[in-house]
């Protein structure tokens, strides 16, 4: 089986995730990063393109293109515009969702430490019984969610970077 080709985003965001480029730094002219990647100039200038159009990278005329903010409402807006076009798109997403996660709950289960479960069981004891309704339930749930995420991927070792790829 052939291995994935690379492309010149996946290099770009290799180069964001490992923190060789920062929120907010300005890219290397295009013939440098041309080079140091071994891509050609057309190549590194699709690869800005399409990680701008992701609202990773931004261009600014006559200043250069910068990593943004990274900020998730900006990420995931793309993901957003996308589920506005095709609402059913959320349901594969949740479909997806549930099942890749119990193999991932398997796998992080299996080297879970002591404070990751004291960390999960105080997650779960917050939620129990509270009226998980409103904007305050909402928001509870969602951050509780997140907590829960970040202890799998940290149990599990994920490369979150893996995310990107």
């Amino acid at each position: 089986m052939a291995s994935p080709t690379v492309t010149g985003a996946d290099s770009i965001r290799q180069l964001i995730v490992t923190g060789q480029l920062a929120p907010g730094q300005r890219l290397p002219p295009e013939r440098s990063l041309a080079s140091q990647l071994h891509l050609s100039r057309s190549s590194v200038r699709e690869a800005i393109r399409e990680l701008v159009a992701l609202n990773i990278l931004i261009t600014r005329r006559g200043a250069g293109t910068y990593v943004t903010q990274l900020r998730p409402n900006d990420l995931f807006a793309p993901l957003h515009f996308a589920l506005q076009l095709e609402p059913a798109s959320l349901l594969h997403l949740f479909e997806l969702r549930r099942m890749l996660e119990p193999v991932a709950a398997a796998l992080a289960a299996a080297r879970l430490d002591e404070g990751a479960i004291a960390e999960l069981q105080r997650l779960s004891a917050a939620i129990q019984g509270e009226q998980l309704v409103g904007d305050r339930g909402a928001k509870l749930l969602v951050e509780t969610d997140e907590r829960i995420h970040d202890l799998i991927m940290d149990a599990g070792r994920f490369e979150k970077q893996s995310l990107f790829g």
